[in-house]
């Protein structure tokens, strides 16, 4: 049997292999030695600081304007269908686009106030991150690549704030 350049022996799927796939064998053989735990450290401190980019206080911006149509929803029982909060276009039709967002928001708000919808929004946007890391591939093999992690999630970072996008986010993780 032929040695390969680091001194293992093949093993019998790979007497006929060429060196590559050896040195391959042997480099996820000590992977799964220290993969696990490395893997783990690595996205441990990930999410970490995916909680502490993400946990930031609720923008009032247009935050107030969908709370309010869910009330709204809530007290007639339907969801509007003319633009009932605006100064400029009253009685302007609306096209509902973000009821499922609405909903869940106004339950939160009724339930934990604006503490609260600040923790939604650290749960929703770290776990769309997750579902889109999870969708690149496999945790571990993804642990190689931290620093690219840590790139995407402080570009993310940006658009962490409650909005609809991260229902949509979360959806496309």
């Amino acid at each position: 049997a032929r040695l390969c350049p680091t001194g293992a022996r093949p093993s019998k799927s790979q007497e006929n292999a060429g060196p590559s796939s050896i040195i391959e064998s042997i480099r996820d053989d000590d992977d799964d030695k220290r993969g696990p735990a490395l893997a783990w450290t690595v996205w441990t401190l990930i999410v970490v600081a995916g909680v502490a980019l993400a946990l930031i206080r609720a923008m009032a911006v247009n935050l107030p304007w969908h709370l309010a149509t869910a009330r709204l929803a809530q007290a007639t029982g339907h969801w509007p269908a003319v633009n009932t909060f605006s100064y400029t276009f009253p009685d302007y039709p609306v096209y509902q686009q973000y009821p499922a967002f609405q909903a869940a928001m106004w339950a939160i708000f009724r339930a934990a106030g604006w503490p609260g919808l600040s923790a939604a929004t650290a749960v929703g946007w770290v776990a769309a991150f997750l579902l889109i890391v999870r969708w690149a591939g496999p945790l571990r093999q993804g642990a190689r690549f931290h620093v690219l992690w840590m790139l995407a999630l402080w570009a993310l970072q940006r658009r962490m704030v409650l909005r609809p996008d991260m229902f949509t986010m979360i959806a496309f993780g």
